[in-house]
């Protein structure tokens, strides 16, 4: 599938201004909106993420699949394999905090955001990414969560456009095989990419217990104090 482009200066959110404008886009490519900065960027439960300029990569891919496909779920993890994929050859060490957020030293330095929107006959997928690339610590420290960034793991600077153009070709692939094959083909490496393991205490949405493992459909399943288990396939996962 051909990728289409789309840079700006700046945008109040490249997930806003992609579903405000999807009806321009060509239905059989993916389209790429990214930009310098954000005035209102938000990511998961309407929360500010932010977005100072020249500093990180805000970028949403948009794309059209048939509105009776039921995999939409999967669709930011597979994003956050390519970022996964993309700072492993940096030679960094990132780990997933189910569903798709990437940590750095149980730092967040990259979350996606994913909307659906329907129309006719086809789902219109809107998955945007924030990394964070140049960010100092002097503004992560304003971040509500532990968060971090290349420059400050590495002490380097980086152009944000390289960074994208590398997650751009992980993630490209990737997608490809997915809407192909499914997850099952993704499913090991996001196994092996998940920062939890069996037994961990968690807490997700008003439900703690203890993680198991993750299904074949990229789920979540925990075993709550009664001894019951339960699956997962969204929601926010809070760490103790």
């Amino acid at each position: 599938m051909k990728i289409n482009c789309l840079y700006f200066n700046t945008l109040d959110s490249t997930n806003s201004w992609s579903k405000k404008n999807y009806k321009n886009f060509d239905p059989t490519c993916i389209t790429l909106v990214f930009a310098d900065h954000q005035t209102m960027g938000r990511g998961q439960y309407q929360r500010r993420w932010l977005s100072p300029a020249g500093q990180n990569i805000y970028a949403t891919f948009t794309f059209f699949v048939d509105s009776r496909q039921t995999f939409v779920a999967n669709i930011p993890q597979v994003l956050a394999l390519a970022a996964l994929k993309t700072l492993k050859e940096l030679r960094l060490q990132p780990c997933l905090k189910w569903p798709n957020d990437i940590l750095i030293n149980k730092k967040k330095i990259a979350g996606i955001l994913c909307e659906t929107i329907t129309d006719n006959y086809q789902s219109v997928i809107v998955t945007g990414i924030g990394m964070n690339v140049n960010m100092p610590l002097e503004i992560t420290s304003q971040i509500g969560q532990p968060a971090t960034s290349l420059f400050i793991e590495t002490e380097q600077t980086f152009k944000t456009s390289q960074i994208l153009d590398l997650l751009k070709n992980n993630f490209m692939p990737l997608l490809h095989l997915f809407l192909e094959k499914g997850f099952q083909p993704l499913l090991e490496d996001f196994k092996q990419g998940i920062l939890h393991q069996p037994g961990d205490v968690i807490r997700i949405n008003k439900h703690e217990g203890t993680f198991e493992e993750i299904d074949k459909q990229g789920a979540l399943v925990l075993r709550l104090p009664n001894g019951r288990i339960q699956k997962f396939y969204a929601g926010e996962l809070l760490l103790p």
